[in-house]
């Protein structure tokens, strides 16, 4: 990019900045716990509600609106169809629809790096043991997937392989298109946890060969809680049945069943939905789809590579102010591995959100924290998690106090 053209992307971040009111009173660097919500957001969750008090609601208008926020997710990942991509609760949901709706075999095996995955969601694969299902745990390296490993452990009885994008702690990308491509040569699905990068780090499901994705709303893609989208490539979408079915996912009109009227003493029977339709369940979360629709609009607006491009310069000079104050900055050095997230100390394997276990970083944090600077603590490392809304200001203000914390130990 040109010096112009720089200039002109770095006008629209800080004129999106102001768009995040937490972003001018707070240091927020804890995106990989949260988002901060956007006037924009405030507004059309402000006026829904207005509309229900005062209307009862408009339903038909609200099913559009979860619609076009569909399209907007699956627009973000370059999926091929829109019906690729169905309404979860969480990612947790997502990946254990996936999990349930696969075609297991007693004997079958799926291949994960449990120490780099979010707590919440590696259970759905330990309790596929029930069913006979071995779960291959590939140790990390250097805090990152160690990606030969990985695809070492594939056999001919691997059905899945489950990776994030970006690893929740300590916050590195993942070379997912080495992994996709090497499951896609041996048929085996190939699943993404996407929380934590979509929104900041450009991700293509046909480029990389992902087969399956989950990500919430609330994190990177700066909506609200209680909403998740699930792609499912449509290959593989109609091999799967639903752990969990109802009228949302099943082909209506060519069903017989009894509902209201609908059947008779006819024997019940229905077709699923195309794609990935078949994993809707009952209503979806209104709300939620009004703030990922106005929120995602933002992102695509900005566009993806920018907000990239902006946040892992920020990343790049934190971390090397950290290493230049002899901090223990995981990953080492900047590089391909560096996404939108930093994060300070050794993996504790006790899980705390209050302690890093480490008294020296322990009382950086208090330091940070008594300053206003938002952050969190995962598995003994400090995690700063970084969003367009973030700025050079808000760098050189935490490099400032870690300075001080540093020059206060002598």
């Amino acid at each position: 990019m040109d010096d112009d053209s720089v200039s002109a992307a770095a006008r629209r971040m800080e004129r999106a900045r102001e768009e995040f009111p937490a972003a001018t009173r707070l240091t927020y660097m804890n995106g990989g716990s949260r988002g901060l919500m956007s006037r924009r957001v405030n507004a059309v969750l402000s006026a829904l509600i207005d509309e229900h008090t005062e209307a009862a609601g408009d339903k038909a208008g609200w099913q559009r609106i979860v619609a076009e926020a569909r399209a907007r997710f699956a627009n973000l990942v370059n999926a091929e169809h829109a019906d690729e991509v169905a309404t979860v609760r969480n990612t947790s949901d997502g990946l254990n629809a996936v999990a349930r709706a696969m075609p297991w075999q007693p004997g079958d095996n799926l291949v994960i790096c449990a120490e780099l995955e979010e707590p919440t969601t590696i259970y759905a694969w330990y309790a596929l043991r029930s069913l006979g299902v071995e779960v291959r745990h590939v140790p990390a390296r250097d805090g990152m997937f160690d990606i030969p490993r990985m695809i070492d452990a594939i056999d001919g009885r691997t059905r899945l392989l489950v990776a994030s994008s970006v690893t929740w702690v300590p916050g590195l990308r993942t070379d997912i298109d080495s992994l996709g491509a090497a499951c896609r040569e041996r048929g085996i699905f190939f699943l993404v946890d996407a929380v934590q990068g979509l929104g900041v780090i450009p991700l293509d499901v046909r480029r990389s060969r992902v087969d399956g994705l989950a990500a919430a709303t609330y994190k990177s893609l700066l909506g609200i809680h209680g909403l998740g989208y699930l792609y499912v490539r449509r290959e593989w979408a109609e091999q799967m049945v639903p752990c969990y079915q109802s009228r949302d996912g099943v082909d209506f009109e060519s069903a017989v069943v009894f509902e209201a009227g609908r059947g008779g003493n006819a024997e019940p029977h229905y077709a699923f939905k195309p794609a990935a339709q078949r994993f809707r369940i009952g209503h979806d979360n209104y709300a939620a789809a009004h703030a990922a629709r106005e929120s995602m609009g933002m992102l695509l607006d900005l566009g993806i590579p920018a907000i990239e491009r902006h946040v892992t310069a920020l990343t790049r000079r934190m971390a090397e102010g950290f290493l230049e104050l002899g901090l223990p900055v995981v990953g080492g050095a900047p590089g391909p591995h560096t996404a939108h997230m930093v994060a300070l100390g050794r993996r504790h394997p006790g899980y705390s959100d209050v302690t890093t276990h480490d008294p020296d970083l322990d009382a950086l944090a208090r330091r940070l924290a008594e300053s206003d600077v938002v952050f969190s603590i995962r598995n003994g490392q400090l995690r700063f998690a970084l969003h367009l809304y973030n700025n050079d200001e808000d760098v050189t203000r935490v490099l400032d106090l870690a300075r001080a914390h540093c020059a206060s130990r002598h």
